[in-house]
C-alpha cells in the first residue's frame, strides 16, 4: 500500500471518527434534553396528583365535620332517643362479636 493511499485512508477514518463523535455528542444532548423534559413532566404530574389528593382530603374533612356537627345537633335535640339507639347498636355489636 502506498503512503498516499495509507494517508487517504487515515484521513477518511479520522473524518468518520469525527463524524461519529459529533453524532454521539448530538445524541447525548438530545437524550439529556429528553431526560429533563421527562423529569419536568413527571414533576408536574406528581404536583397535580398531590394537589388533587389534598383537595380530596380537604373535602372529606369538611364532610366529616359536617356529619359530626349534624350528629351532635340530633343528639342534643333528642338525647333519650339517641341514648336508646346507641344502647341498641352496642347490644347488636356485642352479640355479633361474641359469636
Amino acid at each position: 500500500m502506498s503512503s498516499k493511499t495509507a494517508k487517504a485512508l487515515d484521513e477518511k477514518v479520522t473524518e468518520e471518527l469525527d463524524d461519529l463523535r459529533k453524532e454521539i455528542d448530538r445524541l447525548t444532548t438530545a437524550l439529556e434534553e429528553a431526560r429533563v423534559k421527562f423529569l419536568e413532566a413527571a414533576g408536574e404530574s406528581a404536583d397535580g396528583l398531590l394537589h388533587a389528593a389534598s383537595d380530596a382530603a380537604g373535602e372529606a374533612r369538611d364532610k366529616a365535620q359536617e356529619g359530626w356537627h349534624e350528629l351532635q345537633t340530633r343528639i342534643a335535640e333528642k338525647p333519650v332517643q339517641s341514648t336508646l339507639i346507641a344502647l341498641g347498636i352496642g347490644f347488636i355489636l356485642s352479640r355479633i362479636i361474641l359469636r
